[in-house]
């Protein structure tokens, strides 16, 4: 298991934080140096006080070059150690197949049900490994709708 950051985790690119129940868009880049294993965490970005997820998409190509990809994610809190999800939202996302790649998006609302007085770190498991590995040199785009609630 290791601990992968985003760019908006590293501080590389600037992070979105509504200031209204209006849902604003942040986009989280992830640069792939290794292949993915299962119980990877990827830290996406911190989500202040009040700020929930109320959607997401994963995207990817090439993560996965199987012509059956089984590369999943779950995504949620990341725990205080950075060690696993403390709390998960929705679980089988699966994005990342073929040269052309795969979107994902999330089909429940769980970030919606989580108390939000604390700052807390978004972030993505993985929860079934690649098929046929094919994420270093690749990008990972998370497209996470957000809101203050």
């Amino acid at each position: 298991m290791s601990l992968i950051k985003s760019e908006n985790a590293l501080r590389r690119r600037g992070g979105v934080t509504p200031t209204t129940a209006a849902v604003a868009h942040a986009v989280i880049l992830t640069l792939l140096t290794k292949p993915l294993a299962v119980g990877d965490i990827i830290e996406l970005d911190e989500l202040d006080p009040g700020v929930r997820l109320v959607d997401a998409q994963l995207t990817g190509a090439g993560l996965d070059t199987n012509a059956t990809p089984t590369l999943a994610f779950a995504i949620g809190e990341i725990n205080a150690a950075g060690t696993d999800l403390a709390v998960t939202y929705d679980t089988g996302l699966k994005c990342g197949g073929g040269v052309n790649g795969t979107t994902s998006r999330l089909a429940t609302a769980g970030g919606l049900s989580q108390p939000a007085k604390l700052s807390r770190k978004l972030g993505l498991k993985v929860t079934a490994a690649a098929a046929t590995d094919g994420a270093t040199g690749n990008r990972l785009v998370v497209i996470a709708g957000l809101a203050s609630l």
